[in-house]
């Protein structure tokens, strides 16, 4: 069986992924409800559940464009429950995806620390060239700590950077 990283690398690079719409519908329908009503354990304790049941790479495009017009503090403090609290690899990778819609220089260490593990580097590497003012040297942090797809996933991210360090040490 491949690993969750080997799994989205081949996927994103060989194959279209699936079509997550309608888990997304359901994952940003709880969200939503989280958002709106005051804060619970429970409640978030049950969205976790839910999204571990569901595929991170299918759902990652379709729950952002659900989730664009929510308060963004409160869509990244759920993003941060889950990659901070969560125990499984769907539930912590959605975190990081929610934290990459919505996330802001605060989150640079929790997401190179996540994204130093295989599994979530794809996601990790997404987030940081959305929330990073630095993305470029954010993304090349990223890169020297993780190997196979993980590095694979960073590097395609700089291609064209014209950080000079970075280009220097390719």
């Amino acid at each position: 069986m491949m690993s969750g990283s080997v799994s989205d690398g081949v996927r994103t690079h060989h194959f279209a992924v699936n079509d997550g719409t309608a888990a997304a519908i359901k994952i940003a329908d709880a969200i939503r409800g989280i958002i709106e009503d005051p804060p619970d354990l429970v409640a978030i304790q049950r969205l976790h559940d839910l999204i571990a049941d569901h595929d991170t790479l299918p759902i990652a495009d379709p729950l952002s464009e659900r989730l664009a017009c929510l308060d963004r503090d409160r869509v990244r403090e759920v993003g941060r429950w889950l990659a901070e609290y969560g125990t499984r690899r769907d539930a912590v990778a959605t975190g990081i995806v929610l934290i990459g819609l919505t996330g802001d220089e605060r989150d640079r260490e929790l997401l190179l620390l996540l994204g130093s593990l295989e599994d979530l580097a794809l996601y990790a590497v997404v987030a940081l060239g959305r929330t990073r003012s630095d993305r470029d040297m954010a993304i090349f942090e990223l890169a020297r700590r993780v190997r196979a797809w993980g590095r694979i996933q960073a590097v395609e991210r700089l291609e064209g950077t014209p950080d000079p360090e970075i280009k220097a040490s390719a």
